[in-house]
């Protein structure tokens, strides 16, 4: 691929383009740790909540835990990239969030589907809707 072809890829088109792919390789990382990080925390304390503090099943309260750690994790990579790094582009971001989530769900058929892994899937599927709408359609500055 041509200098170019990478320029046009990140979203930049003249200037400092060292800059921005050094931002987005940071940015990689520094969201896939965010992300992981939030989703446990914010995962596991939405489940924790919501099983002491209503009749709900704990299944339920798990599968919902999944889901709102990896929406509000997605939210908190978003937040992290843009305090931290000043130009970066999030549409590698999203290829990258959609390879790790490829990965996991070949995993996922490798070993079969139980009601874990639907929980797992789910969570796939909304950090790949959050993720589109945050990093993908909102491109960074």
């Amino acid at each position: 691929m041509s200098q170019m072809g990478v320029l046009s890829v990140l979203g930049t088109d003249s200037g400092h383009a060292g800059a921005k792919i050094g931002g987005t390789v940071i940015a990689v990382v520094v969201a896939v740790f965010v992300l992981v990080a939030v989703s446990i925390v914010g995962g596991t304390l939405f489940a924790y909540i919501q099983y002491y503090m209503s009749s709900m099943r704990a299944e339920a309260a798990i599968f919902l835990g999944v889901l709102f750690g990896g929406f509000v994790g997605t939210f908190a990579a978003r937040y992290a990239c843009d305090a931290v790094i000043k130009s970066y582009s999030g549409k590698a971001v999203f290829i990258v969030f959609m390879l790790i989530g490829a990965g996991a769900f070949a995993l996922e058929l490798n070993k079969g589907l139980d009601w874990q892994s639907v929980g797992r899937l789910g969570q796939w599927v909304v950090i790949a809707w959050a993720s589109w709408g945050l990093f993908w359609k909102e491109e960074a500055v």
